[in-house]
């Protein structure tokens, strides 16, 4: 999925998170669309925005896949990882 992490390269390039098992890696990919100036694309009635203030385009898209999952444990977790602005 792609995600937006609390370091100074995803800052500035989008991340790229992939789980397989018990293989987990992250990588960088192509930079965010407001860290080199891109204007915010034409927004489309079909899609909801993907541009906000103050932030872009940056943000975090996950699909989680599996079977016997507990949404609100899954929610839970996920949730954790969120940084605050204090961090």
């Amino acid at each position: 999925g792609l995600v937006w992490l609390a370091t100074r390269q995803s800052h500035w390039q989008q991340g790229m998170a992939s789980l397989a098992g018990r293989r987990f890696t992250v990588s960088y990919g192509n930079p965010w669309s407001v860290a080199i100036g891109d204007p915010p694309p034409p927004q489309q009635q079909e899609q909801p925005p993907l541009w906000q203030e103050p932030w872009g385009d940056r943000r975090t898209e996950l699909v989680v896949i599996g079977q016997n999952m507990d949404h609100a444990d899954i929610t839970a977790a996920l949730e954790a990882c969120v940084a605050t602005d204090d961090e």
